[in-house]
């Protein structure tokens, strides 16, 4: 996420060392040489205007990669910008496995438009979280945060039915044959729960310094793949995530705060929008890559459930070694019944049996 603008520069106060007060002239000055290079630059105001200069155009995106390469060289030591030699590709080879006729259609379609689709096929495990942990819409009141969780965003206590939802099989292989690596889970279930009190404002409405959610199209960490599965019916007028279809690929990257979020007006002229709705137990794969947005309705909530995978880099348990990542599996930690993939794809989340 980027940061918010630094205030102008004061001059230093008791117990406020004079480093500090420097290094907000100097983040002062930076904004403004930022501000004033896209206002110079990308000056078609229909399309970027206050914090929304984010662009698909291949020639700034080039030069940006160039000033600022860290995200396109995490994804091109993966292998995910052009295939590389197994032998320096980041990230672990895949397991042997013999990929089901679904998994290939499903992976062949998320390569080629970077989010799928299925309408129901998980309702088994929707009505299952549902009632294992007593989420009823009745319990929770409309919230101005983007989403809300009503506590810890992930569930820490799981069942076996749950275990074997982490790592489902057709997930797996599906991002398994797209990383062409060995997928694993970044972070446990995460419990999401949107119930906004007021209606999506657009972009020409809204700054996103000054709201308490992620307005405007955004992307998130590289390399990152989700599914989500939703908990309650999801229709087009109810709060949904929308997500570009077909963008996963670009190499976008962000200078800054000034262009890291994408205007409507933009999306609306240049994408096409995949809207991820349908009954209770649809999952949708999405590769975070592309721009996406939770669109909000006022008074009508979006439950889902959602879990993450990368190929190697940003697992929270190795990056925030100073957080308690631990699961609790009801019935024991028997992973011997699993295939190899999915054994492999728990590497690095600590389960202990309760």
């Amino acid at each position: 996420m980027n940061v918010a603008s630094s205030k102008s520069e004061q001059p230093a106060v008791l117990g406020q060392p004079p480093e500090k007060s420097v290094v907000e002239a100097l983040r002062t000055i930076n904004d403004k040489v930022q501000k004033t290079f896209f206002n110079l630059i990308q000056r078609n105001r229909t399309y970027y205007y206050d914090t929304y200069f984010g662009t698909n155009n291949p020639l700034l995106l080039f030069f940006k990669n160039l000033l600022r390469p860290k995200r396109f060289l995490t994804k091109f030591v993966y292998g995910q910008v052009v295939p590389l030699p197994a032998a320096i590709t980041m990230g672990d080879p895949l397991p042997p496995f013999t990929p089901s006729e679904q998994a290939l259609s499903i992976c062949e379609q998320f390569k080629r438009d970077g989010v799928v689709i299925l309408p129901g096929a998980f309702r088994e495990i929707a009505d299952h979280v549902i009632n294992k942990y007593n989420i009823r819409i009745e319990r929770y009141k409309t919230s101005e945060d983007y989403e809300y969780y009503g506590g810890d965003r992930y569930l820490r206590q799981i069942d076996q039915k749950l275990l074997h939802f982490m790592v489902d099989e057709l997930v797996l292989q599906v991002f398994g044959l797209y990383y062409q690596r060995q997928p694993y889970l970044r972070a446990p279930i995460d419990l999401s729960i949107a119930y906004p009190s007021y209606d999506m404002p657009s972009t020409r409405d809204a700054d996103p310094k000054h709201l308490r959610l992620n307005m405007g199209w955004h992307y998130d960490t590289p390399n990152l793949v989700q599914v989500a599965v939703l908990l309650n019916d999801v229709t087009e007028k109810d709060s949904h995530m929308q997500v570009v279809k077909g963008e996963h690929r670009s190499h976008r990257v962000n200078l800054g705060k000034w262009d890291y979020y994408y205007s409507d007006e933009y999306i609306r002229d240049h994408c096409e929008i995949v809207r991820c709705c349908g009954p209770k137990g649809t999952i949708y794969f999405f590769d975070t890559n592309a721009m996406h947005r939770l669109f909000l309705v006022k008074n009508s909530p979006r439950m889902m459930i959602k879990t993450p995978y990368m190929p190697g880099n940003d697992i929270l348990p190795l990056k925030h070694k100073d957080v308690d990542h631990t699961i609790l599996v009801e019935g024991g930690v028997n992973l011997g019944s699993l295939a190899p993939i999915q054994r492999d794809a728990l590497r690095y989340l600590p389960l202990l049996p309760c």
